[in-house]
């Protein structure tokens, strides 16, 4: 959130990049149903994998919680499976309305932990969130 996408754009070069979206006010999982939906496949997502800005956690368990946000959840809700054991606060987060453009690339996975190193090495909070499969329902799973 705090710095622009110019450089984590040009580090894409000579990837294999199959999707790529920003991550704004649909918040994470929000756009990575998108991505599932536009390319007919199903996401395992790790849910304490993301990086979390200081205190959001906390925030969520608060009730400081925006509108979008309580709407994107219910919009992810109906194909979303969650591995029992994760904390309400967290699922909260990952819906998160106020993201403001990080980015979600969909790359191999042999190409994924290089990729998240060269962003951390650029500045990035980057990590490796997931796992694309084949379609099946839920669409996306989340899992600790």
């Amino acid at each position: 959130m705090r710095q622009l996408n110019r450089e984590a754009v040009a580090l894409l070069q000579g990837h294999d990049v199959h999707a790529l979206t920003d991550v704004t006010g649909f918040g994470l999982l929000g756009h990575l149903r998108e991505v599932c939906a536009a390319s007919a496949v199903s996401a395992r997502v790790f849910a304490s994998a993301p990086r979390l800005l200081p205190e959001s956690l906390e925030l969520a368990e608060a009730g400081f919680v925006p509108g979008g946000t309580e709407r994107n959840r219910a919009s992810i809700e109906p194909v979303t499976g969650w591995e029992p054991g994760i904390p309400e606060a967290l699922r909260t987060v990952l819906c998160d309305a106020q993201t403001s453009g990080g980015l979600l690339a969909c790359v191999p996975k042999h190409e994924a932990s290089e990729l998240a190193a060269e962003w951390e090495g650029a500045g990035y909070a980057a990590s490796i969130v997931g796992a694309i499969e084949e379609q099946s329902k839920p669409m996306l799973i989340v899992e600790e």
